[in-house]
């Protein structure tokens, strides 16, 4: 069993968390939120915990050593078929649900309808789900120094990442190719592929979600790249844009707007700036590219256990923040957000930063050169 207390600290603070709120329990099921309280990466997993303290990890009988071996957690009960029903209506009778509250993680996305259903079944109709997830974010958006580590660790993976990305782009090379040589690097090294890592050129850089083809780089083509490095658990986020070719002064001038764009927003992410004024000052300079268009997405948002967390907008996604304000050690991407041109090319600059009392800390330190490959 691990006894790290960092994971058991967390688990004490949504135990306080759940006690000022009217919920009997927290009931967890998604791999992030369950690596970030015990350290464990199982898809197969429950965590139960109670108001009173109590802690419970529902496992299935195979990973039920190894459970031991990597978790804080003393109680861990095993399963045998794929839904733990027995043993939930068991913790319904030892912890009583006085308030008749059961806290899920119903935040986006939700929990599938078949979990929902498995849920209802094995819980008392008396027994009230409510959204329990937003005790586990307000946590989760303020990273300590060791998870910060872990994503410094996460960002050296990225940027090998790039590097090796880069260095294979040339002419007649699939995309798939460049990819795959990127992506076997960060393996290679200790990384984890977080989430897909993104890799388009010519006219497919224009797609906001650009899983790498089998398409061929041409000469004169832009090759849009969004690398997601892992370690550990934490994640980072890094993109950059190449050009096959000579760079065109078009291509030079919409890039350099982003650039600034860019710049200026990672300048004003300190403590006490609103998100609604990052993304002001975001699209201020973006306007200001001539024969470009944006694509309306999130000019911020978390990074940590996943790529894409709190603090983040939310819907409508112009109008608020969650939470509202940034504040010192949370950990952001600025710019997922592209220029794109009518002739069929796309620009991409992403980097991770941290959110100091001073001046934001860059973390990913890849040169913002617009790189010219054949």
């Amino acid at each position: 069993m691990k006894t790290d207390s960092p994971y058991q600290e967390k688990l004490n603070r949504v135990i306080k968390g759940l006690q000022q709120t009217d919920m009997d329990a927290l009931l967890l099921n998604r791999v992030s939120n369950i690596s970030y309280l015990t350290g464990v990466v199982n898809s197969c997993s429950w965590v139960f915990i109670s108001r009173e303290g109590k802690v419970v990890a529902l496992v299935m009988d195979s990973d039920v050593e190894t459970y031991h071996e990597e978790s804080v957690i003393d109680d861990i009960r095993p399963f045998r078929m794929h839904d733990p029903i027995n043993i939930f209506r068991k913790l319904v009778k030892e912890i009583g649900f006085p308030n008749q509250k059961l806290g899920l993680e119903l935040g986006s996305p939700g929990l599938p309808q078949h979990t929902m259903a498995v849920l209802r079944h094995a819980f008392p109709e008396n027994i009230q789900f409510v959204n329990g997830e937003t005790i586990i974010e307000e946590i989760r958006v303020i990273k300590t120094e060791q998870e910060i580590e872990s994503i410094n660790k996460a960002v050296e993976i990225a940027e090998l990442g790039m590097e090796v990305a880069i260095k294979n782009i040339r002419i007649g090379v699939r995309e798939s190719d460049i990819a795959l040589e990127a992506e076997y690097a960060m393996r290679k090294a200790g990384g984890r592929i977080t989430t897909m890592n993104y890799l388009a050129s010519g006219k497919r850089s224009c797609i906001a979600h650009h899983t790498p083809t089998h398409k061929t780089i041409e000469e004169g083509e832009i090759v849009a790249i969004d690398i997601h490095g892992g370690y550990l658990g934490y994640c980072a986020d890094l993109a950059r844009t190449v050009v096959c070719g000579r760079v065109e002064q078009n291509i030079s001038e919409g890039y350099n707007c982003l650039t600034r764009a860019q710049e200026k927003t990672i300048e004003a992410c300190r403590k006490g700036t609103t998100l609604i004024d990052i993304k002001k000052i975001f699209y201020q300079e973006l306007n200001k590219a001539k024969n470009l268009k944006f694509l309306t997405g999130p000019v911020i948002h978390g990074v940590g256990i996943m790529n894409f967390e709190m603090p983040f907008f939310t819907f409508p996604y112009d109008t608020k923040g969650k939470p509202e304000v940034l504040d010192t050690n949370m950990v952001v991407a600025i710019s997922n957000i592209g220029l794109y041109s009518n002739d069929g090319w796309g620009l991409r600059l992403e980097d991770t930063i941290r959110v100091t009392d001073a001046e934001p800390e860059y973390l990913t330190h890849f040169s913002k050169d617009l790189v010219s490959c054949r």
